[in-house]
């Protein structure tokens, strides 16, 4: 009998201990759920989308570390862009002729140049680039296109002799000066950039890369001479014609900036420079037709070839507004600037050593896509 009692109470200590083991385990369970907050091991949180390369939040900022501020997609990680461009392009040192001081009193002089009037002229933007893993880094490149022609038609007094810079004799009586100056302006821009926070509104990008240039230009001067010119053997023409052709490759850095307002809206202000190995050809040709009957002339040719470092400049300024679409896939963004370029030292289409500038300044309007 007591065997059998014995043998009762065990079974019941055993049923005991079971049931401990599985409220055990439950609690351990239960635990393990409400410190994951309810996920399993293959689910995730929600992440909160932030509209990245837009304004932030003091609470948004990591203290110590530059966050990134670059456009975020949750596309290909690809952007792309188009610009029109309407710039005006200026060359020095481009006069068709100068009046030498006249006298109007026993004190004063004047002096008139005849100079060559600098267009407006159309032309284009294209970009495209990605965004990588790396730190955040973007590479990109962009090209740009502007060909265009300017002109000038003057008709001086013919009793008085002008100064004309590229004829050989400087000096002629002439009453019609025309010109004609033509330039091509082609740029690729290679770069590697980043964009980071440095206040909750207000971003830098930073970027370095290579420029490639090929700025070809065409100089005519058309000139009738009267008899009473140097030659002195009746009314002839004098023709010249100068081309440069010029190519530069060479590193280019610079950073943009940007003030972001609310909605989107920005103002952005950019600057790089850069240093080109450049190849100069210059070839001259000066024509005097001495007579328009027997059309008489002489032809003077001038060629020259030779390497050099140029500097150039450029700076812009403007407004921009950008928004993302489609619950963060893409982003849309256009703006509006105005730009200044320099190029030192580009014009050398003379018989003498002086240098001139090549300068450009304009309006570009921009509609960028990311995807």
């Amino acid at each position: 009998m007591d065997h059998i009692c014995s043998n009762k109470i065990g079974v019941k200590n055993m049923q005991s201990y079971w049931k401990k083991m599985i409220v055990a385990v439950l609690a351990v369970v239960a635990s393990a759920a409400f410190a994951t907050n309810g996920y399993s091991d293959t689910q995730e949180p929600t992440k909160t989308f932030h509209e990245q390369g837009h304004a932030k939040t003091e609470s948004q900022m990591m203290a110590g570390y530059n966050a990134p501020a670059r456009v975020n997609t949750h596309g290909y990680d690809f952007f792309t862009w188009g610009s029109f461009i309407y710039w005006q392009a200026m060359g020095e040192h481009l006069a068709l002729g100068i009046l030498p001081s006249v006298p109007e009193d026993h004190y004063s002089y004047t002096q008139k140049i005849f100079d060559m009037d600098f267009d407006w002229i159309p032309g284009f933007k294209v970009g495209i680039g990605t965004s990588t893993d790396y730190d955040h880094w973007d590479f990109c490149a962009e090209y740009t296109w502007l060909h265009g022609s300017n002109s000038k038609r003057y008709s001086p007094d013919p009793t008085l002799f002008i100064q004309v810079p590229r004829h050989l004799d400087y000096e002629m009586w002439a009453n019609s000066l025309y010109a004609k100056w033509d330039i091509d302006f082609d740029i690729l821009d290679v770069e590697l950039a980043r964009s980071y926070y440095v206040g909750t509104k207000y971003s830098f990008r930073t970027h370095f890369g290579v420029r490639a240039a090929w700025l070809n230009q065409e100089y005519k001067e058309n000139i009738y001479v009267l008899e009473s010119g140097p030659h002195g053997a009746g009314p002839n023409w004098w023709y010249y014609t100068g081309k440069t052709r010029n190519w530069g490759v060479g590193p280019r850095i610079g950073v943009d900036i940007n003030w972001m307002f609310t909605e989107g809206f920005r103002f952005f202000s950019n600057a790089a420079s850069s240093i080109l190995y450049s190849r100069y050809r210059i070839t001259e040709k000066e024509v005097n037709v001495y007579s328009a009957t027997t059309s008489a002339f002489e032809t003077i040719y001038q060629k020259n070839t030779f390497h050099a470092l140029r500097p150039t400049l450029e700076m812009l300024g403007g407004f921009g507004w950008g928004t993302y679409l489609g619950d963060g896939e893409y982003h849309f963004d256009i703006s509006a600037a105005y730009e200044f370029h320099i190029f030192w030292n580009q014009e050398s289409m003379r018989f003498n050593d002086m240098k001139g500038d090549l300068s450009l300044n304009g309006l570009t309007v921009t509609a960028r896509f990311d995807f």
